[in-house]
């Protein structure tokens, strides 16, 4: 009897063995222990010949030289595709380990595409980023002109209402009380004579009255931090006719990216006046009544060094103002344009909410449907248009991630609307080197 048990025993424990082994499944490219596989970042470009070409690479996540996490490449990758009009992805093709970029062809133009890859090893997945292209006729650029030397910036261009003159951001170096100092300072640029001129130091952000004989920017010109270590900012109004400069908002707060309602009566800013570093929409009108549209942004999940936004506009034919704002969008950290329709009592609208970051929004002048704004959708920065109404998105910019290449800068980028709105004028880094204002025709 104790005979028959052990071997029952013997015979259940080899069963369970046998069971056990035939449910691992042998992996050609076994995952090492402790380790996952690297998540895959995609890009996308246009072809000359008007083709998708998708490229990726993996992403690990380290600290100076030493990575935190053991992570491996996949064994094999899966792209996957959403035609236009689709609801679903589908499978393209699977490629294998060591392949970094497949050439999608059978391509609509004017249409969007959406793809992602998945990366597999050992019986294990993790998906991509997800980019979206719309193939269309590459625009010609035009510059407008160019900073040459090394080090200076190209920040917040602003095409006057009379399509004349550029009020830009640089930096520039300068000698105070025996002391070598830089700061960002405020210019004009002249189209007439070519001529650029400083108007003002320790200034930043300009916009223009609807009548072009006025700029209003930030400034910090005399000013000193706080007990609670930030640095308050005032908006000034420079008079382009009389040359005089007043002060429009003071105070111990931080006001950021003014711009002028489309009547010149009211200005439209960033403020964080309730509570420090907690921005909000604010109007000021010229005799002192300040009041908030929106007193808070600040997402209370949302803790990072990351800008809390990028740029401010407001329309000149309506009562739109749009801006952009840091905030979660399904788990991560991602910039939306917001609306506020001045016109209907400050209604704040959805305009760019998704997956992707959506920043720098402008409206443009000549048609209240237009706005163009930059987006990281296709995988890098690049300029788009969507149409209010329909809902309709455009890529305007297609610039490469295979060669040297114009690249934006979403600190300080800003869109101006030019020739009547079928132009854009944007600020880039050249692959020649320094900073230039380009015109982007379409």
């Amino acid at each position: 009897m104790k005979r028959y048990r052990k071997l029952t025993s013997l015979f259940l424990g080899f069963s369970v063995l046998v069971i056990t082994n035939s449910c691992q499944e042998k992996w050609d490219d076994p995952m090492p222990e402790g380790a996952s596989i690297a998540i895959s970042t995609l890009f996308s470009d246009l072809t000359e010949e008007g083709a998708i070409l998708l490229q990726w690479g993996d992403i690990r996540i380290c600290n100076g030289f030493n990575c935190i996490r053991n992570e491996v490449s996949a064994s094999n990758y899966e792209l996957f595709v959403k035609r236009p009009g689709a609801q679903n992805f589908e499978r393209v093709i699977r490629l294998p380990s060591g392949t970094n970029q497949f050439l999608f062809g059978d391509v609509r133009m004017g249409e969007a595409y959406e793809f992602f890859i998945k990366s597999n090893r050992a019986g294990t997945s993790v998906d991509s980023n997800t980019v979206m292209i719309i193939p269309s006729a590459v625009p010609a650029l035009e510059v407008v002109f160019r900073l040459d030397l090394g080090g200076h910036a190209l920040m917040h261009p602003r095409l006057s209402p009379l399509g004349n003159q550029v009020a830009y951001v640089s930096d520039v170096r300068f000698t105070e009380s025996g002391e070598e100092r830089r700061a960002l300072s405020l210019f004009i640029w002249d189209k007439e004579t070519q001529q650029h001129s400083l108007i003002k130091r320790y200034a930043n952000q300009p916009n223009w009255s609807s009548d072009g004989k006025r700029l209003i920017y930030v400034t910090t010109e005399g000013l000193s931090q706080s007990a609670q270590g930030s640095l308050p900012s005032h908006l000034e109004i420079f008079d382009l006719e009389g040359e005089g400069f007043t002060l429009f908002s003071g105070g111990f707060h931080q006001q950021y990216l003014p711009s002028f309602s489309k009547d010149d009566k009211q200005v439209f800013f960033y403020s964080d006046s309730l509570s420090s570093d907690d921005f909000g929409l604010w109007q000021r009108d010229f005799f002192g009544n300040t009041s908030p549209i929106f007193p808070s942004f600040r997402d209370p999940e949302l803790i990072t060094g990351l800008a809390p936004f990028f740029d401010l506009d407001v329309s000149r034919l309506n009562g739109m103002v749009a801006l952009d704002h840091l905030q979660f969008f399904n788990g991560r950290p991602a910039y939306q344009i917001f609306g506020f329709d001045m016109d209907n009592g400050g209604q704040k609208l959805d305009i760019m909410v998704s997956q992707w970051s959506d920043s720098s929004p402008s409206l443009s002048p000549f048609d209240a449907n237009k706005l163009a704004f930059v987006s990281d959708r296709s995988g890098i920065s690049q300029v788009w248009m969507l149409d209010l109404v329909s809902k309709e998105l455009k890529q305007v910019t297609f610039f490469s991630t295979l060669k040297s290449d114009y690249r934006i800068t979403k600190i300080g980028f800003a869109i101006s609307w030019a020739d009547d709105g079928k132009a854009l004028l944007i600020p880039v880094s050249s692959p020649r080197g320094g900073r230039e204002l380009v015109k982007v025709a379409f």
